[in-house]
């Protein structure tokens, strides 16, 4: 029976398959340069920093889930994927609408002011943040466990490479936005602030282009094993093609 994951060996001009990483971190590059220069050569239009609400930075990254959010449609219809992509689907929109209409803000500030001048520690803004994305989180992953372990073997695979690069993007939109919001010092404040945006920025291009390759099926047999992608032989095969046309 067919997993689901394209097994066939990757094509000669395999090099093409780069080119939407290279775009992706290209362009995350680009906006976080222009952050830097917003920031500190004091820039008129703050749309060009990468942690303002409805900036350019913000909209490549919903752009990114929404591509996200299609790849994972696409493979849903997929023998023995459907369950496993429907599922991160629902967790990346969930993420996407949290993001664009700031609910875990909004419901941090509502308890804070809840609870009056002394709100317990758990209420306070970063660790009532922190707390919210622990329980929304874990409830999440517990479903995608579930589905995972019902999962044929493909739906498995699947599932694990996401949950790899989806923990990689976790890191930073958790736990270093957490060290973030309770540093003190300016600099030091902005330079957290470039990791926790560059990182879930990097890391979310990583995710569309593995999508993006499972989707093309100019993939590799195990999604986990992103390290043993045949990135050197991608660039070999390119540039002797290249040679061999001109």
């Amino acid at each position: 029976m067919s997993s689901g994951i394209p097994t066939r060996a990757l094509p000669s001009n395999g090099a093409a398959r780069l080119w939407p990483l290279v775009l992706l971190f290209g362009l995350d590059c680009i906006l976080i340069v222009l952050h830097v220069c917003a920031a500190w050569l004091d820039w008129v239009n703050p749309a060009w920093s990468i942690e303002q609400d409805r900036g350019f930075g913000e909209g490549f990254q919903y752009m990114k889930q929404m591509l996200c959010i299609g790849f994972l449609l696409s493979l849903s219809r997929r023998p023995g994927l459907s369950g496993v992509s429907l599922t991160w689907l629902v967790l990346i929109l969930w993420m996407l609408l949290d993001d664009a209409f700031s609910w875990h803000e909004a419901w941090a500030a509502a308890t804070v002011q809840g609870f009056g001048a002394h709100p317990p520690w758990w209420a306070s803004g970063p660790n009532f943040e922190l707390l919210f994305m622990l329980v929304t989180g874990g409830l999440a992953l517990s479903a995608i466990a579930l589905v995972t372990w019902r999962a044929p073997r493909g739906g498995r695979e699947l599932s694990l490479g996401i949950t790899a690069l989806f923990c990689v993007f976790a890191l930073f939109a958790v736990g270093v936005d957490y060290v973030h919001a309770l540093s003190t010092g300016p600099v030091l404040h902005a330079m957290l602030g470039v990791v926790e945006e560059g990182g879930e920025m990097f890391s979310l291009s990583l995710l569309v282009w593995w999508l993006y390759l499972l989707r093309t099926e100019a993939s590799f047999p195990r999604p986990m094993a992103l390290r043993k992608l045949p990135v050197r032989q991608w660039a070999v095969a390119g540039r002797a093609q290249r040679e061999t046309q001109s």
